[in-house]
Order: C-alpha cells, then sequence, then structure tokens
C-alpha cells in the first residue's frame, strides 16, 4: 500500500468511526425515553469533522488497527453494554475498508456524520432533501471511479451511506412538534393566555416581593399594573408535581405524577388526566409550550399533553450527547474543563427561549383563535450559569468556585452526610442565582414588550409563577425536592387580567393551584393551602429525603407533618426562618388529623369531581384526538 493511499484510509477510518458513533449513540439512547437528543455545537462539530479525519491520516496504516485498540479499551473501562452496538459497526467498518477503492467516497460520510447534529433544527423537507441528494452525490462518485478503472463495489457503499444518512437525519429524540388540528373556532372572543414559568425561583429572592437586591426591576414595575399574591405556595416541591398540578387543577397524590416507589425519577401523568391545555384546545385555542426544562415538561412525563406546538429541546453543547464508552466522551472529559461556562449549561438559555416564544406569537397573534402559550425558563436552576453582564450583577461571585460546586453539594448531602456551605461558597451560590433571577427578568420583559408591541398586550392574561423555590443550606438542605419549608415552597405568582390597569396585592395564603380555575375561567372553591413533599427514590439516598410529607398554611401557622418525624408547628408572622418547632399542640394535632383525612378522601376519590369535565367538552375533545 502506497503512503498516500495508508493516509487516505487512515482518516477514512476515523471518519467512519465517527458516522458509526453517533449514529448508534442515538438508536442506544431511544429506548431510555431520552427527552431530547443533545446536539453539538456547530464550532465543535466542525472540530471534531477535521480533528478525527486527521488523527486518522497521521496514523497511516496504523490507524485501523489503532482505533480498534483504543476504543476496545475505552469500552473496557466504561463497563457499558451499549458499546457493543459500536463494537460491531466499528468491526465491520475494519472489515468494509479492506477493499481500498472504498476509501475515496468514504469521505463523504464526513458530511453524513455532521448533518444529523447540524441539520437538528431544520425542517423535514429539508432533511429528505439533504439525505437524498448525499445519495445521489455517492451513486454519481462510484461511477466516476469505475469509468476510471478502479471500482467501487457500489452496493456496498450505497447500502450503507444510505442507512447511515437516513438514520442520521430522520433519528428524531424531541423534535419541536407543530400540530395544527381542526379545533372549532371560538364562538365569542376569548383572552389570550400566557402562562410564564419561572423554574427553581422562590418568592423571597424577587424585588417584587420586597427582596434586597434589585433581581427584578422589571416584574416589580409589571406587578404595579397586576394582582400580586404574597404567600403563594407551590402544590409541591420538585418540578414534575408541581406542574402537573398547575395543568391539572389537581393536588400531586389526585394526578399521581410525582416521586414514588418503582419510579424514582418520578411517575409520569396519566393520560387520563386532563389539562388546561386541552381543555383550552377544545375551545378553539391554539397551544403552545416552548420549555427550558426538557426533561420533566415533555412527553416522557406525559405534560405535553394538549400542546398542539411543542418544543423540549435540548442546548447544543460542545461535544453533545456521547456515552462513556466513546472516543468522543473521552475528548469532552480532557476538554470540557478548559471551555467557558457558557458551554456547559444543562438547558437552553432565557435569550433562546424568549426569541422562539416571539416567533410563535408572531404567528398566531390577530389570527381568528386566540392562543394559549407556557414558556418555561431555567435559568436559575443548579448549577446556575447566567451571562454576562448578570454573573457579575451582585456582590459574591467567586470566578475560583467549580461549576460544579452545587453538584458536589447535593452529592455530599445525598450520602447522608451533613451539607456544609463555606461562607464564601453560600455567597457565590447566591450571586449566580440572583443574576440567574435577573436574567430571567430581562427576558420576560423582553417577551411582554413583544405582546405590547404587536397589541394583543391588553387582550392577554398573563400569569407568572415558580414551580418551586430553592434551599441553599437553610435546614441542612441544598436544592430542592426534599423538604416542605418556606425556601422550598414558597413562590411567585403574580396575574394580570385582560385590561386591567389598576394593582393590587393579596396577602393570606394562595396554593398556586388557584391558577388553573383563572386560566381555565372555571368557577370553584377556594383550594386548601397545602404543599406536598413526595419520597425521592434510591437506596443510597438519606432516610430523611425518602418519606412523604405534606404541609398546610392557615392565616400565620404552618404545620408540617412528615412520616415517622415528629409534628413541627410554626408561626410565620413570628418565625418567617422556620427555626422554632412549636411542636405538638391542640392546633397541629388537628391540621395533622385533617390532612391524613385529605389524603384518604383524595385516594378513594373517584373519576368525577367538581372539576370534573362536562359531556360536551369530553366529546369535543375526543373528537380533537387528546382522549381515548
Amino acid at each position: 500500500m502506497r503512503l498516500h493511499d495508508s493516509r487516505v484510509e487512515g482518516a477514512t477510518a476515523w471518519a467512519a468511526y465517527g458516522t458509526i458513533e453517533v449514529l448508534l449513540a442515538m438508536y442506544a439512547r431511544r429506548p431510555l425515553s431520552a427527552p431530547a437528543f443533545v446536539p453539538m455545537h456547530d464550532s465543535y462539530t466542525l472540530l471534531l469533522l477535521v480533528l478525527y479525519p486527521l488523527t486518522g491520516a497521521l496514523l497511516g496504516r496504523f490507524a485501523i488497527p489503532g482505533l480498534a485498540v483504543l476504543f476496545a479499551a475505552n469500552a473496557i473501562l466504561a463497563m457499558d453494554g451499549r458499546a457493543v452496538a459500536v463494537a460491531i459497526g466499528v468491526a465491520a467498518m475494519v472489515i468494509v475498508l479492506r477493499a481500498r477503492a472504498w476509501t475515496a467516497a468514504s469521505l463523504l460520510i464526513v458530511p453524513v456524520w455532521a448533518a444529523r447534529e447540524l441539520a437538528d433544527r431544520q425542517s423535514f423537507v429539508l432533511k429528505a432533501a439533504a439525505a437524498a441528494g448525499a445519495i445521489l452525490v455517492i451513486g454519481i462518485v462510484a461511477m466516476l471511479r469505475k469509468r476510471l478503472g478502479r471500482p467501487l463495489r457500489p452496493a456496498i457503499t450505497l447500502a450503507i451511506f444510505a442507512a447511515a444518512m437516513l438514520g442520521s437525519l430522520f433519528v428524531e429524540m424531541a423534535p419541536p412538534r407543530d400540530l395544527h388540528p381542526h379545533a372549532p373556532p371560538p364562538r365569542t372572543r376569548q383572552p389570550n393566555v400566557l402562562l410564564v414559568l419561572m423554574d427553581t425561583v422562590r418568592a423571597d429572592h424577587l424585588s417584587a416581593y420586597g427582596y434586597a437586591r434589585d433581581t427584578t426591576p422589571r416584574l416589580k414595575r409589571f406587578a404595579q399594573s397586576a394582582t400580586l399574591y404574597r404567600r403563594a405556595y407551590a402544590p409541591s416541591n420538585m418540578t414534575l408535581a408541581s406542574t402537573a398540578s398547575l395543568f391539572t387543577g389537581r393536588f400531586g397524590s389526585e394526578h399521581t405524577a410525582h416521586f414514588d416507589d418503582g419510579w424514582s425519577l418520578g411517575r409520569p401523568l396519566p393520560p387520563s388526566a386532563v389539562t388546561v391545555a386541552e381543555l383550552l384546545s377544545a375551545r378553539g385555542y391554539a397551544t403552545a409550550l416552548i420549555t427550558s426544562n426538557n426533561t420533566y415538561l415533555g412527553p416522557t412525563f406525559g405534560l405535553d399533553q394538549g400542546f398542539q406546538h411543542f418544543d423540549a429541546r435540548s442546548p447544543a453543547l460542545p461535544f453533545g450527547t456521547a456515552p462513556d464508552f466513546t472516543l468522543r466522551r473521552g475528548l469532552a472529559s480532557l476538554a470540557e474543563p478548559a471551555l467557558p461556562a457558557r458551554f456547559r449549561r444543562r438547558h437552553r438559555p432565557a435569550t433562546e427561549i424568549t426569541g422562539l416564544a416571539r416567533r410563535y406569537v408572531s404567528r398566531v397573534a390577530g389570527k381568528r383563535r386566540p392562543f394559549f402559550l407556557v414558556v418555561n425558563y431555567m435559568d436559575a436552576h443548579l448549577p446556575c450559569i447566567p451571562p454576562p453582564p448578570y454573573d457579575s450583577r451582585f456582590p459574591g461571585r467567586d470566578a475560583s468556585q467549580s461549576i460544579d460546586l452545587a453538584d458536589q453539594l447535593i452529592a455530599t448531602m445525598f450520602r447522608k452526610e451533613p451539607v456544609k456551605i463555606t461562607p464564601r461558597e453560600h455567597a457565590h451560590l447566591l450571586s449566580q442565582y440572583d443574576g440567574g433571577i435577573a436574567y430571567q427578568d430581562a427576558e420576560i420583559a423582553r417577551l411582554i414588550d413583544d405582546l405590547r408591541a404587536r397589541k394583543v398586550y391588553d387582550d392577554t392574561l398573563i400569569v407568572i409563577v415558580s414551580d418551586h423555590g430553592e434551599a441553599f443550606g437553610e435546614h441542612g438542605v441544598i436544592a430542592h425536592g426534599m423538604t416542605n419549608y418556606e425556601d422550598q415552597v414558597r413562590v411567585p405568582f403574580i396575574v394580570k387580567m385582560p385590561g386591567q390597569t389598576a394593582g393590587s396585592v393579596i396577602d393570606g395564603p394562595v396554593s398556586l393551584l388557584e391558577a388553573w380555575p383563572i386560566m381555565t375561567g372555571t368557577a370553584h372553591a377556594p383550594f386548601p393551602v397545602i404543599t406536598e413533599s413526595f419520597p425521592m427514590g434510591g437506596p443510597d439516598l438519606a432516610q430523611k429525603f425518602r418519606r412523604p410529607g405534606r404541609a398546610r398554611i392557615e392565616g400565620t401557622i404552618k404545620t408540617i407533618v412528615n412520616v415517622r418525624d415528629p409534628i413541627e408547628l410554626y408561626e410565620l408572622a413570628q418565625d418567617p426562618a422556620e427555626s422554632r418547632n412549636l411542636g405538638r399542640n391542640a392546633t397541629s394535632m388537628r391540621i395533622s388529623a385533617e390532612l391524613t383525612a385529605w389524603q384518604r378522601a383524595l385516594k378513594a376519590q373517584k373519576p368525577q369531581s367538581p372539576r370534573e369535565l362536562d359531556p360536551e367538552t369530553i366529546q369535543r375533545l375526543r373528537a380533537l384526538g387528546y382522549l381515548q
């Protein structure tokens, strides 16, 4: 073999390996019901397009055995069963590449390898055209090479390339869904509804709620012509249960979408549940969910029910989705610590979410059908990585702290060790958390300004809430999903009714479930102010995180009842930090008994309830395909 041929073959081998790695990694993730395929950032995709073939070319005649040895070692170290699929692909590639005439045409694998990630957000028509075009080019190259006297074995080549291209382009984990069911037009003009979900935002960190740092100047101004609920409580302390309650108007114990035995990541919302999106869609609304939280607010957990337009894509990360056994994962582990923080975000930033929401509003505003748009932001969720200048807007930022600081503290807490946050770590975490809230404030304002510019603001019901709060060492806890203390369950709740211009403040405690009848226009009795905590999964978690609990708030009295724990009672007006447990007394015993009876009643409750759908609405939902 000539040196030139060995270099070409080496480059081809490594480019082909990249194709197999990406393609089979996607297929391997599909059975896991991954919420979304995570594409690579374009610039890093292009880097690997050069890096892999260049490595193979430098190795020359040692490229193929070197690739086999490196991959085998990596697969063994990873101890991952999915490596078998890639190993078979690599073995097949080695066998096929021995037909050296295949090498020139196989360099066309390089754009195929990139197509799935670079074209991830393009239309199906464009992807189909790209696939057809690539196959056509391969065929032309094959014929030309044959005429030049070097046969290509075109049948094998075309079969491999067609499978790679079609699979690479059409294996979609959670593409944006844009359906237009033939919903009946509304009989009368109905207001648009905008629901803004500020994921993981506690009320006492908003300047609109009196926080010393000016984290939400625009929301504070917005609240001056809206209704601000000063003491609103989320129905649960984690996203799945709380958001499912917002969407269904039911507590977690009713809709059952929460952590549970055998469901360590959470039980999905049952298809029989009726969501606000389904209700409004039946009334003729165009419904859309644009979410940064691509884990819980997606099809895996059933919270996409009723949404005609649904966008829960993952952010583009430098090295995308790569199982541990792949060479790309090894490259990522070496390169990622040196990358800027913005390239390590786990969720799409607020700027992107607002841009998509504005684009959707531009499509539907002014149409005959009103819209129901849910927008979710994740910039205050740990690990918080606000962009400049928000990352340094508030004092306490420590550039020497690892981006993984919060993860490390959470891991310590879950290992049954007391979590200890130093003052320096605490100041840094709060500076980034508050910066993330300020970043969201600016982007929410940009969306609201767009409604004004399109002259639909006055006709739009706007509801701004959070699904739960976040702990930063209070009661020995960091993050959320563990307790019913104020830091995890007291949340912002601001409502601007259509045409509202005068502001008002509601001081008494309310449940966030009150948002459901506001959005649906349904009369109801006030919801009890109850928040629930469900046991997390996993045998390695500390016992205190694996027991259900509930809290009820009456006036300024808060009673917390956890399984196997003593009853807690706090007078919030005098003890907002919940540091002085008043313990068992007549009040706490009464509320504890009422909570127990309430939970038993929910479990025994039949499907019919005061908030059940009427037969006509159910029939219309069935006609739209939302109920079976």
